[in-house]
C-alpha cells in the first residue's frame, strides 16, 4: 500500500499579527489568507506582534499551523532596527528584525523554499536569505504612494524634508523589491496597476476584499437624521489625521447649516487628541465590540482620509450596511462603483457634500 502524499511546506511570514479579533481590517484578510493556504500547505507562520496586538495573541487560534513563532515589536527593538537599517524607507527599517532573518533562515535551511509575505514591507527577507525559490508577496497597500501623500501634505521644512526622503527611499526599494517576487496579490485593481506601472511584469491577482455578512445585517429604520459616523483604527495616523482635519476645517461648516450634527467617532486606541475632541457634539467611544448600534445611529458615514494606500475596509463595510458615504479620493480608490459613495476633496466641497447627505436621508421610518 502506497503511502499518502506528503503536503507541501511554506512560510508564511506576516508583519502584523493574523486575527480575526483585532481592530485592524487588514489582518483579518490576513488570517483568511493563512487558513485558506493551510489547507493545501503545512504552514509555518512567522509574525510580528506590537505591543497592543499581544493582547490578541491566543495559540489556540493558530493550532492548524504546522508551527508558529512570534517576534515581539517594541519600541526598543523598533528603534534598533531603525538604526541599523537608514537606508530604508521607515515601514520596512522597523520590521527588518535580525529574529525574522534567522527564523526564516532556519526554514530555508530545513528546506521550506515556498514563503507567502504579508504586507509589503516584509520583502526584507527577500534581499537576504537564501533558498526561497517561490515568493508572494500580498501587498495591503503599496508604500511609496502612501510616502509620496504624506511628502505632499506635509507641514514645516524639517517634516516636508524628511517625508520626501522617505517618498525617496520608498520608490528606491520598490524598484529594487518587484524583480524578487514571483507573484503579487493586491486588494484592488488600483493596486494592481501601480505595480504594472512600476515595471512589475510577474503575475498579479486581485484579492477585492469580502466584508463580513454581519454589516449587510444591519437595520437601517432607526438611524439619527443627523448623526456621522467615522470608523476605523484610531492609533492609524491617517485616521486621527482624517479626523482632526474634519473637526478643525469640515465640521463647522457642517453646523452652520445644520446646528444638531453629531459624529460619532468610533474605533479602538484614540489618541489624546482624538479624546479632548468629545463633546456634546462628537462622541469618542475608543474600542467596541459591537460596532452594528452605531452603524444603525448614523445617518451617514464620513471618510475624510487625506493619506494612506490601499483599499478601505471602512468604506466597503459601511456601503455593505446601506450606509451612504462621503469621502475623499483617498478614500474611495479601489472601491468599484457605488451610488451610496460621494467623492470630495476640499473642504468647502466635503462640507457641501455631507450636508447635501445629511438633508437627503431624510428622517429614518417610524
Amino acid at each position: 500500500m502506497s503511502s499518502a502524499r506528503e503536503r507541501p511546506s511554506l512560510i508564511f511570514l506576516s508583519m502584523h499579527l493574523p486575527s480575526e479579533n483585532v481592530p485592524e481590517a487588514g489582518q483579518k484578510i490576513c488570517f483568511h489568507h493563512l487558513k485558506t493556504l493551510s489547507h493545501d500547505y503545512d504552514v509555518h507562520l512567522i509574525s510580528c506582534v506590537n505591543t497592543k496586538e499581544f493582547s490578541y495573541l491566543r495559540s489556540e487560534d493558530f493550532s492548524f499551523c504546522s508551527s508558529t513563532y512570534f517576534v515581539p515589536v517594541t519600541r526598543r527593538t523598533r528603534l534598533a532596527n531603525l538604526l541599523r537599517n537608514v537606508t530604508l524607507p521607515y515601514q520596512v527599517a522597523v520590521r527588518r528584525d535580525p529574529a525574522i532573518l534567522s527564523a526564516v533562515s532556519r526554514l530555508a535551511q530545513e528546506g521550506v523554499s515556498a514563503i507567502h509575505i504579508e504586507y509589503e514591507h516584509g520583502a526584507f527577507v527577500l534581499d537576504d536569505v537564501k533558498g526561497l525559490t517561490y515568493r508572494t508577496v500580498v501587498f495591503h497597500d503599496v508604500i511609496s504612494q502612501s510616502a509620496d501623500r504624506r511628502a505632499r501634505l506635509a507641514k514645516g521644512f524639517l517634516r516636508k524634508v524628511y517625508f520626501g526622503i522617505q517618498a525617496r527611499l520608498a520608490r528606491n526599494w520598490e524598484t529594487r523589491l518587484l524583480p524578487k517576487i514571483e507573484s503579487a496579490v493586491v486588494l484592488n485593481e488600483k493596486d494592481r496597476q501601480l505595480l504594472k506601472d512600476a515595471g512589475f511584469r510577474a503575475a498579479v491577482v486581485v484579492d477585492y476584499p469580502q466584508v463580513s455578512p454581519r454589516f449587510e445585517l444591519i437595520r437601517r429604520d432607526r438611524y439619527e437624521p443627523h448623526t456621522m459616523l467615522f470608523w476605523g483604527a484610531m492609533n492609524r495616523s491617517e485616521n486621527e489625521d482624517a479626523v482632526l482635519w474634519f473637526m478643525s476645517s469640515v465640521m463647522p461648516q457642517v453646523l452652520a447649516v445644520i446646528p444638531d450634527a453629531t459624529l460619532l467617532v468610533v474605533g479602538a486606541n484614540p489618541s489624546e487628541k482624538v479624546k479632548a475632541l468629545a463633546s456634546s457634539k462628537v462622541v469618542v467611544t475608543g474600542f467596541v465590540d459591537d460596532p452594528a448600534p452605531y452603524f444603525e445611529r448614523a445617518a451617514i458615514a464620513v471618510v475624510p482620509l487625506r493619506f494612506g494606500a490601499g483599499i478601505k475596509l471602512k468604506v466597503l463595510e459601511a456601503l455593505a450596511a446601506k450606509v451612504p458615504v462621503v469621502g475623499t479620493s483617498v478614500a474611495a480608490e479601489g472601491v468599484r462603483n457605488d451610488d451610496n459613495l460621494i467623492v470630495a476633496d476640499s473642504e468647502r466641497d466635503f462640507a457641501a457634500m455631507v450636508v447635501q447627505a445629511l438633508a437627503k436621508s431624510g428622517p429614518a421610518a417610524p
